[in-house]
C-alpha cells in the first residue's frame, strides 16, 4: 500500500454559504414618539471533508471525514422612545423595548475507514464506520428593557435602566432575571471655567455601573443518554450529561470610569478607561464522584472571578477633505484576572 503514490497526500475541503437578511419599520406617530421594529434572520452551513486515501502512511487502508453543521438565527427587535424637554434646561428621553433571539445549531459528523483500494472516497466505499454524531441544539432568549436619559443644559447626562431577561437553558428554578444599569456623564468643557484653547478643546469626564448576565448551555440542565449497541445488536442507554435543574445565569457586575479628550482643534483625540468587573454564580463544570455512575462533568453555579484593567486609545486626523478622511488608532489594555472563589 505504501507504493501508490498516496504515502503523503491528506486532502481537506471545507465549503462554507452565509446568508443574512432583515429589514426595519420606523412609525412615528406623533412629533418626538419613535417606535422601531427590526427583524433579522441569518443562515450559515458549512461542510467540512478530510481524506487519508487508500495508501496513506499512517493510516494504510484510508479514512474519510465528513461534517456538516447548520444555523439559524432569528432575531426580534422592538424600540421605542419618547422625548420631551422641560423648560429650557432639562431634557428627557424616556425608551422602552423588548428583543427575542432564537438560535438553531444542527451538526453532523461521519467517520469511514477502511477502503478496499484506491479510487474516490465517500462514506459507502469505507468497510467500517468508526463515529458518528447528530446533534440538534437550540435555545431561545427573550427579554424587555426600560432607560430614562435626563440631560441637565446639555452638560450633565444621567442615564438609569433595566432590562430583564428569560432563557430557555435556565434551571426550572430560574424565572425572569433583572440586570440594572447607571451612568453619567459630565462635558466639562462647556462651561465657562474650562481653560479651553485651540491645543486643548473638550473634555468629558464618565461613570457608569451595570450587570449583565451570561446564560448556560442549551442542555446543561438536561440529564441525557447515549445509545449503545450491546451484545447480538441489541440497542441501550449509557449516561451522557448529568444535568443540573438548578443550573442559572452567571452574573457580572462591572464599574467604569473615565476620561474622553479632544486636543489640537480635534484632530487628537484621546479616550481613557479604567474598569473593574466581578462575576458571581460563575458556570463551572464540576467533576462528580466515579461511584455515582457518571463520568461527564456537571455544570454548576459555583465560581467568582474578578477582572480589572485599563483601556485607552488615541485617535489622529491625519488628513480630513470632502473625499478623503485619513486617521490613525492606537490602543493599549492591560488587564488582571483573578479566581476569587
Amino acid at each position: 500500500c505504501f507504493t501508490n503514490g498516496h504515502i503523503f497526500d491528506l486532502e481537506n475541503l471545507s465549503k462554507s454559504d452565509h446568508f443574512t437578511s432583515g429589514f426595519t419599520i420606523e412609525y412615528d406617530p406623533i412629533e418626538n414618539l419613535v417606535n422601531r421594529l427590526a427583524i433579522g434572520w441569518d443562515y450559515s452551513s458549512m461542510s467540512d471533508n478530510t481524506l487519508r486515501p487508500f495508501g496513506y502512511m499512517r493510516q494504510p487502508a484510508g479514512s474519510f471525514y465528513k461534517g456538516d453543521t447548520r444555523r439559524t438565527k432569528l432575531s426580534l427587535d422592538y424600540a421605542g422612545s419618547l422625548n420631551s424637554h422641560f423648560g429650557e434646561s432639562v431634557s428627557s428621553s424616556f425608551s422602552w423595548g423588548a428583543q427575542l433571539f432564537r438560535d438553531q445549531h444542527h451538526w453532523t459528523e461521519v467517520d469511514a475507514e477502511n477502503f478496499a483500494g484506491p479510487g474516490q472516497a465517500t462514506l459507502e466505499t469505507g468497510a467500517a464506520i468508526t463515529y458518528v454524531a447528530d446533534r440538534p441544539t437550540a435555545a431561545t432568549n427573550a427579554g424587555f428593557l426600560v432607560q430614562e436619559l435626563l440631560g441637565l443644559s446639555d452638560r450633565l447626562f444621567v442615564t438609569a435602566g433595566l432590562r430583564v431577561d428569560g432563557n430557555s437553558a435556565f434551571g426550572s428554578n430560574f424565572g425572569l432575571q433583572p440586570y440594572p444599569k447607571l451612568s453619567v456623564s459630565w462635558v466639562l468643557s462647556d462651561y465657562g471655567f474650562f481653560p479651553k484653547s485651540d491645543f486643548f478643546n473638550t473634555f468629558k469626564l464618565r461613570g457608569a455601573i451595570g450587570q449583565a448576565g451570561k446564560a448556560p448551555g442549551a442542555f446543561d440542565k438536561l440529564r441525557t443518554w447515549n445509545p449503545v449497541s450491546a451484545d447480538n445488536s441489541q440497542a441501550g442507554f449509557s449516561p451522557s450529561n448529568v444535568g443540573n435543574p438548578d443550573v442559572g445565569p452567571e452574573r457580572t457586575t462591572e464599574t467604569e470610569v473615565g476620561f474622553d479628550a479632544a486636543f489640537l482643534n480635534s484632530r487628537l483625540g484621546l479616550e481613557f478607561t479604567a474598569y473593574r468587573a466581578k462575576t458571581v454564580d460563575a458556570l463551572v463544570p464540576v467533576n462528580l464522584p466515579a461511584s455515582q455512575g457518571w463520568l461527564a462533568d456537571r455544570i454548576q453555579n459555583v465560581g467568582d472571578l474578578q477582572n480589572e484593567g485599563l483601556e485607552g486609545t488615541v485617535t489622529l486626523t491625519v488628513l480630513s477633505t470632502r473625499d478623503l478622511d485619513w486617521r490613525i488608532h492606537a490602543g493599549g489594555s492591560p488587564l488582571r484576572s483573578k479566581v476569587l472563589n
